[in-house]
This record gives C-alpha cells, structure tokens and sequence, in this order.
C-alpha cells in the first residue's frame, strides 16, 4: 500500500483512487470483494471497490459503528474468521454476507480497506501482512 500511496499524485480523484487501491488488494490477496471505506465528516462511504453488490457501492457507516471504530480509531487491521459470530456488529458493512473479511485502516489516510473472501480459507495474520498495513 505504501508504494501506492507514493503514486497518488498522478491519480484523479478520490473514487479513482479507492478503485485502484481495492485492485491492488485484490492483487495480493486471494478474496471475492474489496472495499475501499473514506471518512466524510461523521459517515465512513464506500468510495470505490471491486466485487460488491450495486447496494453495497452506495453504503455509508456511522464514525460510531462498530468496524470504524475497531480499524479506523485503533489504527489497526482486524480478522473476522466467521462473519455469523459477529451478523449483529457487521449491520450495514458492505460485504458482511462473505463468511471471512478482513479490514485494515489506509496509511497516512483517513480511510480503510474492507477484504471480504466466501471460500475458505479464513484470512490470517500473514494476509494483513502482504496489505502493507
């Protein structure tokens, strides 16, 4: 991520931008979705994203919701192995119908990247780690 940071002077705008960093991601990492989450005052939106449903391109979450709060305020990345265990917490994240995801907050940004997989697999520690996070 870091290396795609340094390049986002030559991208145009912020959906652009998140479009790119969600192919990256899905570069790296064996997954059926990626979303790309920016903060827009008191409401964290999808701002571009790859594998999700036309719904879910449009989603916004409160800054008090519990993923924001979980990877953006903590400055980290955070696993979720089962998506059933934490349905109730997931309520309106985009992809939280795949059975893993993975979340990570965007260095130097005021964003995060949502990973979500339907296969298993769970996500581990060494896929946070090939984000660059």
């Amino acid at each position: 991520m870091r290396a795609l940071l340094a390049a986002l002077p030559s991208l145009y705008g912020v959906s652009e931008t998140a479009g790119v960093i969600a192919d990256e991601a899905l570069q790296r990492i064996v997954a059926d979705g990626a979303a790309v989450l920016v903060s827009d005052g008191r409401e964290w939106r999808v701002s571009g994203g790859l594998g999700l449903r036309a719904l879910e391109m449009h989603v916004g979450l409160p800054e008090d919701s519990w993923l924001v709060r979980q990877v953006s305020t903590a400055d980290r990345g955070l696993i979720i192995r089962d998506s059933d265990i934490a349905r109730r917490a997931l309520l309106g994240v985009p992809m939280a119908s795949k059975a893993h995801l993975m979340a990570a907050p965007v260095p130097g940004t005021r964003a995060l990247i949502l990973i979500g997989r339907d296969h298993d697999p769970a996500f581990e520690e060494s896929d946070l780690a090939l984000l660059g996070t």
